[in-house]
């Protein structure tokens, strides 16, 4: 009977325990989406209950179900642990035909499972934060589809559940708006940002003061509604409060007009809030430039430009904006202010490359005012974005090849050779043919009955190897299930059979040496066939299947190759 282990105090364990912490698994609450989710998965794969589990190193538990099978087991019975202690796929059809869980607490006992399936679930950083389990209490078969299919969903929803750190991340930058906003809440002039309509984006505590008193917020209200005569520099009064007010153009500030507002009965220290609205356009994490739009000309910039940029101040001023990207880029960014931001006036972003290759986002914003037009250059850097890309994508590769083979000999498995087996497919229909070998181990259950299965695994893994060693870089061998072997090679047709001898003969040449000193020979039957334009993948594996009966009918180690199919014969496959 197979139980979960404890596993041991080690550095991995302790990232992968951090990893659970740092997405908040320990403190989530039961999230609804993933609740949805989970019935839809029960319903995809008509099994009655789905759970998606997390696992540290001492219990299990349910972030999302779709059906209550009973509390969750100790971590020592729990086949979600069993499947993190592995860092592999598990699959049991019907435990009671299971040497190793017929005898199992939760087979034997309450829920009184039949069939269990767990995909790992894990971080960015590839730690195995838990399982997608599928679970029934009938036998269920899991074939192929079905297990790409659930390797599959664990992948998206271990997306859903790293995508809380990257919402974290996201929260951490809108904290820091929020302090520079409340900064500006702070200022005793009153600061309004404009958009493109004037409309009132932004109005600090202030502002709404003296637009507004007490009454409802001023943002997203026409800025021409709130004050007479809103042109210029120019005395005003407020419309609704009737308050006198100076008013000042700041420089635009993130791609929006900027106004001061005091109250005329004070004195107004222009200076001072400029400076402050300078400070906080310095501490902003992306570069931020200034042009005039006609020359491109660079006259304001901030420290995170200036350090993307990599250039001292008195290079920067006055130079062209163009002059920063590699040459590729210039003529680009030249051509798109020209004909598209010149003509339609909105804001346009690029991905492009400074001169010291370093990969931003560019985002261009004109702003116009009475006697000129601005161009507010955003820089923002990719670099952060592009490595967690390039993360994510290894991790993926990693998962599809752990997913293509097989842990116990490292050949391919059963998926991993039916998209072998479709790509010999395809370069036969190009005009070269191939082989299909199926190769089973002779008395297998003998070996596993009277030895136990730590041999019966060294006799698998004994025959991959000789099996392997016989086979060209561009041919494919799997360990299709069980004793089970599959070779696809691109041979004549001739060739086939003494190939596949050449095989038998080296595997029964390699006997295992018992504990007593005793040798165990080891000895394979070979079923083949061979590509015909008439034959699918599923009709040759049939056919090699078919071979391999015919050898073991015949007294094993043997190879049987089945000749290729008459016009009758097609007919009657047909």
């Amino acid at each position: 009977m197979t139980f979960s282990r404890l596993p041991e105090d080690d550095v991995e364990e302790a990232e992968r325990i951090a990893a659970l912490r740092r997405l908040g698994m320990y403190e989530a609450p039961r999230d609804a989406e993933l609740d949805r989710l989970a019935h839809m998965i029960g319903e995809l794969f008509e099994i009655p209950c789905v759970m998606i589990n997390a696992v540290d190193r001492e219990r299990t538990w349910c972030l999302a179900r779709s059906s209550d099978i009973g509390p969750p087991p100790r971590r020592e019975e729990s086949f979600s642990a069993l499947t993190v202690d592995h860092d592999m796929a598990l699959f049991i059809e019907d435990a009671h035909a299971s040497d190793d869980f017929r005898e199992h607490p939760l087979v034997t006992g309450a829920p009184f499972l039949r069939a269990f399936a767990g995909e790992r679930l894990v971080s960015l950083n590839g730690h195995v934060l838990g399982t997608l389990c599928l679970f029934d209490t009938q036998p269920h078969v899991f074939d192929s589809l079905s297990r790409q299919r659930l390797a599959d969903l664990a992948r998206l929803i271990s997306l859903r559940l790293n995508q809380r750190q990257i919402d974290e991340q996201r929260a951490a930058d809108d904290a820091v708006v929020e302090r520079h906003t409340r900064l500006l809440d702070h200022l005793p002039e009153g600061i309004v940002l404009l958009n493109d309509r004037r409309h009132v984006h932004y109005a600090n505590a202030a502002a709404q003061r003296l637009l507004n008193g007490k009454g409802p917020s001023v943002v997203g209200t026409d800025f021409n509604r709130l004050v007479t005569h809103p042109e210029g520099h120019y005395f005003a009064t407020a419309s609704y409060t009737q308050l006198p007010l100076e008013v000042h153009a700041l420089p635009p500030f993130q791609g929006f007009e900027t106004l001061q507002l005091g109250d005329r009965s004070t004195l107004v220290s222009t200076h001072r809030a400029l400076q402050r609205l300078r400070s906080l356009v310095d501490s902003w994490p992306d570069g931020i430039l200034v042009c005039d739009f006609g020359r491109l000309h660079i006259y304001e910039w901030n420290t995170a430009a200036r350090q993307l940029i990599d250039a001292q101040e008195d290079a920067i001023e006055g130079s062209r904006l163009s002059q920063w990207f590699v040459s590729s880029d210039r003529r680009v960014l030249q051509r798109r202010i020209r004909q598209e931001l010149a003509a339609q006036g909105d804001t346009l972003r690029q991905n492009l490359t400074l001169h010291n290759d370093t990969p931003v986002e560019i985002t261009l914003v004109p702003m116009r005012d009475l006697d000129d037009t601005s161009l507010i250059v955003v820089l923002r850097d990719r670099r952060p974005y592009l490595d967690h890309l390039r993360t994510v994508k290894r991790q993926l590769a990693k998962a599809e090849e752990m997913i293509s083979q097989d842990a116990l000999t490292g050949l391919l498995n059963r998926f991993g050779f039916e998209q072998a087996i479709e790509e010999f497919m395809a370069e036969a229909r190009s005009g070269t043919p191939f082989a299909l070998m199926i190769a089973d181990i002779d008395h297998f259950k003998d070996i596993n009955d009277t030895h136990g299965h730590q041999l019966g695994d060294e006799a698998l893994k004994v025959v991959a190897s000789r099996l392997a060693e016989q086979l060209r870089d561009n041919d494919a061998v799997a360990r299709y299930g069980g004793e089970e072997f599959c070779i696809l090679m691109a041979v004549p047709d001739t060739r086939v059979v003494k190939i596949a001898e050449r095989m038998r003969q080296a595997v029964a040449a390699t006997p295992i040496i018992l504990d007593d000193g005793h040798q165990l020979r080891l000895t394979i039957s070979i079923g083949a066939t061979y590509y015909q334009p008439e034959l699918s993948a599923d009709a040759m594996f049939e056919r090699a299947d078919e071979a391999l009966y015919e050898a073991k009918e015949y007294g094993r180690n043997r190879t049987v190759m089945l000749q290729p199919l008459s016009g009758n014969s097609m007919d009657e496959e047909e």
